[in-house]
């Protein structure tokens, strides 16, 4: 029996796909999820299935909880190890919190890993993080092969249209990437998504202000808002300052974009890979500018192979590497 638990299905674009494949392949699987506030609830259908079925997987999809009920998590899952004979698999997206150094979140962090039967990490560079890797499995995440009307031809616009977007947070390097493509005519930057703090948003809103070739857009995207911000463009950007596993680049691989991205190791890891078109150092704009200036007016065919990216391979590596039995 595989229980795969997602408390707040904040996840969704590895969570569903990944279960939807797995449950295909392996039947005898149950999705868990819902609202963080019904988590009472969520744990008392694990225990409840823990003990109705002799051999359980548990596999949880990230750490969304705030530290006080990752504790109570903690202690569930020690007991259900102990009376019920439980593994554990977790989907490891964010290897640390991305903007908190609160000594309490930095272990229950380690102590989560460290009661761990398979930690499942979606890159090289997030499998090296970790000191102990005996039990670290790599898979890669997945992209789904859908009709979004998109021609693996495209013609690039004379004056180049960039898009971040997701939500707006600082570990993306946002700030950073305005103040590099400002300096920049034959662009326009569109800044596509929700930014909920505050003191970021009003620096973002001053420098856009600022800036002829920079359009800021501070709300939540609706699919058919992405759908179309994605069609729309050129190039996707990603700037981050910190990162080691991104299902964003992913989102933009299925609509066949150009991927421009800082150089960080899990970036230049998919760089390698051909998934990521170009990789930037904020100290040499100047390389930047020319791959930009260079795609102008020009045509690109996509010759990325991503059948390899299919949900369903992802999961058969998952289980041909004795994850699960």
């Amino acid at each position: 029996m595989i229980l795969f638990v997602d408390y707040t299905m904040r996840f969704p674009a590895f969570t569903l796909p990944f279960y939807n494949s797995l449950k295909t392949v392996r039947m005898n699987a149950k999705l868990i999820g819902g609202s963080k506030f019904l988590f009472p609830i969520i744990f008392a259908k694990m225990v409840v299935y823990c003990l109705l079925y002799r051999k359980v997987t548990i596999i949880t999809s990230d750490l969304y909880f705030p530290a006080r009920l990752k504790w109570i998590e903690l202690l569930i899952f020690r007991l259900l190890k102990r009376i019920a004979n439980v593994n554990i698999h977790h989907i490891v997206h964010n290897f640390k919190p991305h903007e908190s150094s609160r000594d309490s979140e930095e272990l229950i962090y380690n102590r989560y890993y460290g009661l761990c039967d398979q930690l499942i990490v979606l890159s090289d560079t997030a499998r090296n993080k970790f000191i102990d890797k005996h039990n670290v499995l790599v898979l890669s995440h997945g992209i789904a092969f859908r009709d979004y009307g998109v021609s693996d031809v495209h013609k690039v616009s004379d004056e180049i249209r960039l898009l971040i977007f997701g939500q707006v947070r600082r570990y993306k390097g946002v700030l950073e990437f305005i103040r590099i493509i400002k300096e920049i005519d034959t662009v326009h930057l569109t800044i596509a998504g929700e930014c909920k703090d505050v003191l970021l948003d009003k620096e973002i809103s001053t420098l856009v202000s600022l800036s002829h070739n920079i359009t800021y857009c501070n709300s939540y995207l609706e699919s058919f808002e992405l759908d179309n911000l994605l069609k729309a463009t050129d190039v996707v950007v990603f700037p981050y300052v910190n990162i080691t596993t991104s299902g964003a680049v992913y989102k933009a691989l299925e609509y066949r974009k150009i991927i421009v991205t800082s150089d960080l190791p899990y970036f230049v890891e998919l760089r390698d890979k051909g998934l990521v078109n170009f990789c930037f150092s904020s100290s040499d704009i100047r390389s930047l500018n020319a791959f930009l200036n260079s795609l102008r007016s020009k045509t690109f065919k996509e010759r990325r192979d991503l059948s390899h990216l299919s949900w369903m391979n992802i999961v058969k590596s998952y289980v041909d590497a004795g994850a699960v039995s």
